[in-house]
C-alpha cells in the first residue's frame, strides 16, 4: 500500500506496525511470561554488547551507557509487548486532540467489542468506502473486513492490518466528495501528529479508493488507494508563525528550560549540541528568512528521521545569533514545532 503526498515521494504509513503485531501474535502462543523474557533478553543483549565494546576499547561505561542509540543520538526504546487474553474485551481507542507535543497511543487499535452480526452490503461505491473507514475507526474489524474485496483480503492476510492503518494515520472520519466510475474521493480527517515513526500526519488528507462490485454489493480495493496529506499552504502568515515559534524556542533554550517551548517531545534530530549551546547564552535571537528543507547543506538526517514528505512540510529558519544554526520546524495541526537543528549553511555563515 502506497500513500502519495503532494507530488513528492510516496510514503507508507502502515509498514511500521507489521513487526510488532506479528511479534505479539507469536508471543501470545508462548504465553504471557514470554513477554517479560523477550523484554529482559533485549535489554540484556544491549547491555552485554556495550560491556564487550568497553572491554575491547578499554573505555569505562556510565550507568546509562548501555542504552542503544540512534544516529540522531536519541535512545532506542525497548520493545515490550502486552499479550491480550481476550481482544473482544479491549476498549476501542480514542484519538484525543493534540497539544503542543501530541503523542499517539502505544500501539494500533485492538479489535473492538462492537461487532456486526452480519456482513455489511454496500449498494454504492461511496457507501462501501465510508462504511469501511467508519468501521476501522471504531475497531469493528469484522465489518471492515466484510467490506474488503476478496482479492484484497488474500493480500492483507488478517484483519489487524486494517487497524494498523487506522492507527498510523489517526483516522477520525471520512466524507465522500465525489465518485468517478468505481473510485471514491473524499476528505479523511485525522489526528495531527509528528512522529519519527510515521512522519507528519496532517489534520486532513485526500483519500482516493477504488471499489469493486462483487455480486450485488460493492467492496473496497484497499490495495488501490492513495492518501495525500494536506499540509499547511505556504504563505506570509505561516512564515510569520514559524519565525515566532523559532524565536520563542530559542529564548526558552537560552533560559535552559528543562522542557523547551515548541520542541518535539520525541527529541531533536541533527546537531543537537548547537541547541545545547544556547543555554545561558545572552542577546536577543537574530533570525533569518524562512526557507525550505532543500536550503540546508545536509537535509538527509531530517529525511531519514521523518520520511521523504519532509521536503514538503519542513520549514527552515536560520539563526545568526547568539549561536549560528539552522532550525527545522514541522506542522502539528495549526501549530509548528521544532524538530531538528543543523549546522548553518555555508552561504549563511
Amino acid at each position: 500500500m502506497t500513500e502519495h503526498h503532494h507530488h513528492k515521494t510516496p510514503v507508507s504509513t502502515t509498514r511500521r506496525w507489521f513487526a510488532p503485531v506479528l511479534a505479539a501474535g507469536i508471543l501470545a502462543a508462548a504465553g504471557t511470561t514470554a513477554v517479560v523474557a523477550f523484554s529482559n533478553a533485549t535489554k540484556s543483549t544491549a547491555t552485554k554488547s556495550t560491556e564487550a565494546e568497553a572491554e575491547a576499547t578499554g573505555k569505562s561505561i556510565s550507568a546509562g551507557a548501555s542504552t542503544p542509540r540512534l544516529r540522531t543520538s536519541r535512545p532506542i526504546k525497548a520493545l515490550d509487548f502486552a499479550v491480550v487474553a481476550s481482544p473482544a474485551n479491549v476498549a476501542n481507542p480514542s484519538f484525543a486532540a493534540p497539544g503542543a507535543n501530541a503523542t499517539m497511543p502505544a500501539g494500533p487499535p485492538a479489535v473492538g467489542s462492537a461487532r456486526s452480526s452480519a456482513p455489511v452490503l454496500a449498494d454504492t461505491p461511496a457507501a462501501a468506502v465510508t462504511s469501511f473507514v467508519n468501521a476501522a475507526i471504531t475497531g469493528d474489524l469484522d465489518t471492515a473486513w466484510s467490506l474488503v474485496g476478496t482479492a484484497d483480503q488474500a493480500r492483507l492476510g488478517y484483519k489487524q492490518r486494517i487497524a494498523e492503518q487506522a492507527y498510523a494515520s489517526g483516522w477520525k472520519g471520512f466524507s465522500a466528495t465525489s465518485t468517478v466510475g468505481d473510485s471514491v474521493v473524499g476528505t479523511l480527517t485525522q489526528t495531527p501528529k509528528v512522529s519519527d515513526i510515521d512522519g507528519v500526519i496532517a489534520a486532513e488528507g485526500n483519500l482516493r479508493v477504488q471499489t469493486i462490485k462483487e455480486g450485488s454489493a460493492y467492496r473496497v480495493l484497499w490495495s488501490r488507494k492513495s492518501i495525500v496529506q494536506l499540509y499547511p499552504e505556504l504563505s506570509v502568515a505561516q512564515d510569520d508563525a514559524v519565525s515566532s515559534v523559532v524565536g520563542a524556542w530559542t529564548r526558552s533554550r537560552q533560559a535552559c528550560d528543562a522542557t523547551p517551548a515548541h520542541e518535539f517531545a520525541g527529541g531533536l534530530v541533527g546537531v543537537v549540541g548547537l541547541a545545547n549551546k544556547l543555554c545561558q547564552s545572552t542577546g536577543d535571537p537574530v533570525l533569518g528568512a524562512v526557507t525550505d528543507l532543500e536550503a540546508l547543506d545536509e537535509p538527509q538526517p531530517i529525511i531519514e528521521a521523518f520520511g521523504g514528505t519532509a521536503l514538503q512540510w519542513a520549514r527552515v529558519v536560520s539563526i545568526t545569533a547568539p549561536v549560528p544554526m539552522d532550525v527545522v520546524v514541522a506542522p502539528l495541526g495549526t501549530e509548528w514545532i521544532v524538530v531538528a537543528v543543523a549546522r548553518p549553511t555555508i552561504s549563511k555563515s
